[in-house]
Parts: structure tokens; C-alpha cells; sequence
């Protein structure tokens, strides 16, 4: 997000953001269904290259990844609890040593896994490490799923409305609903059989994630950039 000298914000124009994308067929039906209709990723053009691909299947989430894989804690730390991330983004972290550390700082991050949050996931707090560091530590208040599909593909998947509406009917507790687990695990997703087709449709929804990600923090953003704020 960009000010200018006015104190307003510069315009961009709507193609530079909303790109035009060439699917298959199976491809071009789930994207639409997932992302077509919100409000900031309206305009972006999607066509069908009529393209052979094969069907999806629905799995369970346990299928397509290893959930809490088993990990050794290093002696020192960054720390990464609920409140550190926000939308897909890590806002923070601490340094924590391992005898000093909160009880919940069990989940040892590796490149590639996915952290989802089982405490109120209806904010969709939820990260995708892709950090070469081995010493990043999540709290137990997030799954930590090793995907064994394609991880960007999944990670989307996991972000649906759909699927967060899926989470919350397994959910306990009302202030603070959470999901544990099993439940969690055994949640059906719809994935391409085709390894090639899940890494085009994670690598297209990337980039509108991320749009989408900046439009949930666009209230914050803009509190922290215009100048009248300061």
C-alpha cells in the first residue's frame, strides 16, 4: 500500500493486481467456486483452456499430510504463539530457551509445513513456513500439518470458507471453540488426483491468498501508513 504527498492513497490500476488466469477445466470449476466472489478478487479474469485433467477426489486431511509430526526442541528458540500470527502473516516472534519456555511451545517448524490454527479458526490464522531457519517453535494452539500433497495447494485449501465452515461444526467449547486433532484430521478435502495440477492450482492461488490476506489487513495497514494517523 502506497501514500502519496496528498495523504491519499495512490491509485493502482485494476489490471496490474486482478491478472488474468488460464486453467483446466476441473482447475477453472474449483478456483471460481473458492475465490471468484469476494470482494477483492472480483475483476480477475478466469478461463478455461478446455484441457485434459483428471477428476478430484475427496480425501481426509489425514491423508494429505502428517499432523504433529514428532519433534526434538533445540536449547533456544523463536517462539511463534496465537497472537504472532495474523491473516497468513507472522507479525512476531521471541526468543524463548527451552527450560524457560511456555509449556505450549512443543511444535518445532521444518520448511514446508503448514501451521493451523485449532483455536478459533474462524479468524484464519494460519502460516505456511518457508523460512530456511531451524529454530522456529509453535505453540500447541496450532496443527502442524507436513503436507505430502503440494503444501501451497493444500494451504489454500485449508483457508476455503468451506473448509473453515466444515472446522467449525467440529468444534467444542463457545468463547473459544476449537477443534482437536482427530477431528481435525479426518475433515474431507477435494484434491486433483494429479500431483502437476495440484502445484498449478496452489501456485495461481498464491498470489490472490496473499491479495486476499492484505484486504483482511487493509483497516490495520492503514492506520499505521496515513500520515494523519501518526
Amino acid at each position: 500500500m502506497r501514500w502519496n504527498s496528498n495523504g491519499n492513497r495512490d491509485n493502482i490500476p485494476v489490471d496490474q493486481i486482478r491478472p488474468q488466469f488460464s486453467l483446466p477445466c476441473s482447475a477453472f470449476n474449483h478456483v471460481c467456486i473458492w475465490h471468484v466472489h469476494h470482494p477483492c478478487v472480483i475483476g480477475m479474469q478466469y478461463k478455461c483452456s478446455h484441457d485434459y485433467t483428471p477428476a478430484w477426489e475427496q480425501r481426509k486431511l489425514g491423508e494429505l499430510c502428517e499432523v504433529n509430526p514428532t519433534t526434538v526442541l533445540p536449547g533456544s528458540f523463536e517462539y511463534v504463539d496465537l497472537e504472532s500470527v495474523v491473516g497468513t502473516d507472522m507479525v512476531s516472534h521471541r526468543r524463548e530457551e527451552k527450560l524457560t519456555a511456555p509449556s505450549r511451545a512443543q511444535r518445532l517448524a521444518s520448511f514446508g509445513d503448514i501451521f493451523y490454527q485449532t483455536v478459533r479458526p474462524y479468524q484464519k490464522n494460519n502460516y505456511f513456513y518457508e523460512l530456511s531457519d531451524k529454530d522456529y517453535v509453535f505453540s500447541t494452539g496450532y496443527a502442524q500439518l507436513r503436507p505430502l500433497c503440494d503444501g501451497r495447494f493444500l494451504f489454500s485449501s485449508l483457508q476455503r470458507e468451506q473448509f473453515v465452515s466444515c472446522v467449525l461444526e467440529h468444534c467444542t467449547g463457545t468463547s473459544y471453540p476449537a477443534i482437536n486433532t482427530n477431528d481435525l484430521a479426518a475433515l474431507p478435502l477435494a484434491v486433483p488426483s494429479d500431483i502437476e495440477e495440484q502445484r498449478l492450482v496452489g501456485s495461481i492461488l498464491k498470489p490472490i491468498d496473499a491479495l486476499i490476506t492484505l484486504h483482511q489487513r487493509e483497516p490495520e495497514l492503514q492506520k499505521c501508513c496515513h500520515p494523519l494517523s501518526r
